[in-house]
């Protein structure tokens, strides 16, 4: 499993089709959708600044 931590993302759907990953202590910024069709992410302790963060998205 894929582990990303204390990063910073932006941009629309900046991470989409993420699966099988770790996400703690990330910040995703302005973009729209930014984990859009993700798929089974473990998520812990992150900031989303935008709108539709987690869409479409499944085992979350």
């Amino acid at each position: 499993m894929q582990e990303i931590k204390e990063k910073y993302f932006e941009g629309e759907r900046a991470l989409y089709g993420l699966s099988d990953a770790i996400l703690e202590n990330a910040i995703l910024d302005e973009g729209e959708s930014s984990l859009k069709e993700t798929y089974n992410l473990d998520i812990k302790a992150n900031i989303f600044k935008y709108k539709y963060p987690l869409w479409y998205c499944k085992q979350y």
